[in-house]
């Protein structure tokens, strides 16, 4: 175990917040849904005052090295300078650290949370670097979406997938232009979707194939074929950074095999990562892409 070390300092000319507190660690990591559970409460709790519970998964040097009462001082101290939390989203993890977003009402920050062999947050830090390393992350883009648009052109299940859709727009979306893109031709999108955008449709439509034209997905006698998966697109359900084939800017692509597929397809678990792909909800694979749509490292 290496040695233990604690940085706590804010810096009002840059309103950076770094606290630090970290010790060697040979871990492979827990898992993802376990990590970002954990990262998620220590945010939550942040905002919601509760130090005592933002600390609830932290090993026992790290409470030692990082009290409730430090930590809430410290984040008490940070406020005026950054405004209260509005909200944090997992932009993407590793084996061992989860990497979050931090959208203040003055500032936005990126917060790492790193984990131990025992699935215990080990090091929390909280700065105005951002940690994307420049690929394209799902959570990244969601948080710059100006409208939600769907493509539904098989009858059988409609209904019921756009109600979803609908419900989707309420929770998540409700700031946002709704746009059947069904029966719109390219010119009328073109006007329509200058900016980033959510897109939901089913797989070999008119705009999944434009907006996933740089991953070079293969489909063909009702067969996916894309990096290493292979696979019948009747059960396959992606969710994906796209181009915007309107724009200079990215989409954020939920499609399925299928309408009835599409529905409930928020519910698996996804978001810092550049691609999901899954069968059902079985996660196929998953992993990230640069800006120019080439595979790279997180």
């Amino acid at each position: 175990m290496g040695k233990k070390m604690l940085i706590v300092s804010v810096s009002i000319l840059l309103i950076v917040v770094v606290w630090m507190v970290f010790f060697h660690s040979t871990a492979s990591g827990p898992g993802s849904q376990i990590m970002a559970d954990r990262a998620q409460n220590v945010f939550d709790s942040l905002q919601a005052g509760d130090y005592q519970n933002a600390e609830r998964d932290f090993s026992p040097r790290a409470r030692a090295a990082l009290t409730p009462q430090k930590l809430g001082q410290k984040w008490s101290e940070a406020m005026p300078k950054l405004g209260p939390l509005k909200r944090h989203t997992i932009t993407r993890m590793d084996d061992k650290n989860v990497y979050i977003t931090c959208v203040f009402e003055k500032h936005t920050l990126w917060g790492v949370v790193t984990f131990d062999r025992q699935k215990q947050i080990s090091g929390l830090n909280l700065s105005d670097k951002h940690q994307t390393a420049g690929n394209l992350i799902i959570n990244d883009i969601s948080m710059d979406v100006e409208s939600l648009v769907y493509e539904l052109p098989d009858d059988e299940g409609r209904d019921d997938a756009v109600l979803s859709i609908g419900q989707v727009h309420d929770r998540f979306f409700s700031n946002l232009e709704t746009i059947d893109a069904t029966k719109l031709d390219d010119s009328t999108l073109k006007d329509k979707l200058r900016g980033d955008f959510v897109l939901y449709t089913t797989i070999g439509s008119r705009l999944f194939k434009a907006a996933t034209q740089p991953l070079r997905i293969q489909i063909d006698g009702g067969t996916l074929r894309w990096n290493g998966v292979t696979a019948p697109v009747s059960g396959i359900r992606v969710i994906l950074v796209g181009k915007n084939p309107y724009g200079d800017g990215h989409c954020l692509v939920y499609a399925a095999g299928s309408n009835r597929l599409l529905v409930g397809i928020n519910s698996v678990f996804h978001g810092p990562r550049s691609y999901h792909i899954f069968q059902g909800d079985t996660l196929l694979k998953e992993g990230y892409y640069n800006e120019k749509f080439v595979a790279s490292n997180p």
